[in-house]
């Protein structure tokens, strides 16, 4: 998974809002050639707390739109819905951030084909101020 954003800071609490961009996939090990993609756009909100220039844990949220496509041989199938996440992570002094996130969808279908996608990401990256 890999996602992409910006955030502005509000104040001098360590709070900020921004957007993101997100793309992720995953094979199945049932079947061979199979994955599934999600990927969206989200508005996100977080807070940090402590010191910049130091170690510093946050948390965020985020609520936009999530599309989920599934594929395997011909087959190819994708559902838009509102898309949701939370997350927790330590940024480090030099820019280099990690963090845990958990995503989700809405219900995105009918009878047989309704559900929901939601899932856990770990990532690491860097966050760098303009």
């Amino acid at each position: 998974m890999g996602a992409g954003g910006v955030i502005f800071g509000i104040g001098d609490g360590g709070f900020g809002v921004g957007g993101e961009v997100f793309y992720g996939q995953n094979s199945f090990s049932d079947f061979d050639g199979a994955k599934t993609t999600p990927y969206g756009i989200m508005a996100i909100a977080d807070c940090a707390f402590g010191s910049e220039g130091k170690l510093r844990p946050y948390v965020f949220g985020g609520a936009g739109l999530m599309v989920h496509r599934f594929s395997f041989e011909e087959f190819s199938e994708s559902n838009s819905a509102f898309g949701y996440q939370v997350g927790a992570g330590l940024s480090f002094p030099i820019g280099l951030f990690v963090e845990g996130r958990y995503m989700g969808s809405s219900s995105t279908g009918e009878g047989e084909d309704s559900g929901s996608t939601t899932f856990f990401a770990a990532m690491a990256g860097w966050a760098f101020s303009l």
